[in-house]
């Protein structure tokens, strides 16, 4: 299994206040604003699709983004958007070992690495 770095730093974030997991319980540390994603949805899609249809490139809006500050509350809502992706990739990768994650991220670690 390829080794994710700075694992210990890594934060998973819980559906909700009181989903408790049997198991990983240990390794949630907040919740996901659900509100915060569902009031910014349409602005989250406009930007999407803004970037597919090449109106903004991803560094533009990074940048810009950026320079709003974290008080922005698209910016925040983002934030909670990859917090949720990022959980849900985390859980598949270590929920099973046979799963193609771990030899399709070692395939593209490899791939980039020239191994």
């Amino acid at each position: 299994m390829p080794r994710i770095r700075n694992w210990k730093d890594l934060n998973f974030f819980r559906p909700d206040k009181e989903t408790v997991y049997q198991h990983i319980d240990l390794l949630f540390k907040d919740t996901i604003n659900w509100d915060l994603i569902k009031t910014h949805w349409q602005d989250i899609l406009q930007v999407v699709l803004s970037i597919q249809a090449g109106k903004i490139s991803s560094p533009v809006l990074l940048r810009k983004l950026g320079n709003y500050s974290h008080k922005n509350r698209l910016y925040q809502a983002f934030q909670e958007l990859g917090r949720v992706v990022r959980t849900v990739f985390l859980l598949e990768y270590i929920s099973d070992r046979s799963s193609n994650y771990p030899n399709s991220l070692k395939y593209c670690c490899c791939r980039f690495n020239s191994c």
